[in-house]
């Protein structure tokens, strides 16, 4: 890929991120969790750290280091690609993202979302 095309790739990630990812709700999720991590288990298993099927079929852990609430349709974007979503978090569509550090319309899955659109 070069220059022109990696820029435009990111400034169509940073547009869908900023139409379609709501708000961080990292700090209220983490809250009852803690508060009851059975109960939020049972209600929001796919939202909890746990093993995934990576593209190779093969299944490996991850750890779920954010929550973000996200509009219905890239929850559905995000469940084709095998993310940890609900859709019914007291009636918003929660991502629980499995990476941090960078910004999001850098993630693979956000890039390959944005690659599939052009």
């Amino acid at each position: 890929m070069n220059f022109h095309e990696e820029t435009v790739l990111q400034e169509n990630g940073r547009q869908l991120v900023a139409r379609e990812v709501i708000v961080c709700l990292s700090t209220l999720i983490d809250e009852f969790i803690q508060r009851d991590y059975e109960g939020f288990a049972d209600a929001y298993p796919n939202l909890l750290d746990g093993t995934v099927e990576n593209d190779n079929g093969e299944e490996e852990y991850v750890e779920t280091y954010e929550y973000w609430a996200v509009t219905p349709w890239l929850a559905e974007k995000l469940i084709d690609r095998g993310e940890r979503v609900d859709q019914d978090f007291y009636g918003l569509c929660i991502w629980g993202r499995t990476c941090t550090g960078q910004a999001i319309y850098m993630d693979g899955v956000i890039r390959r979302i944005v690659e599939e659109l052009e």
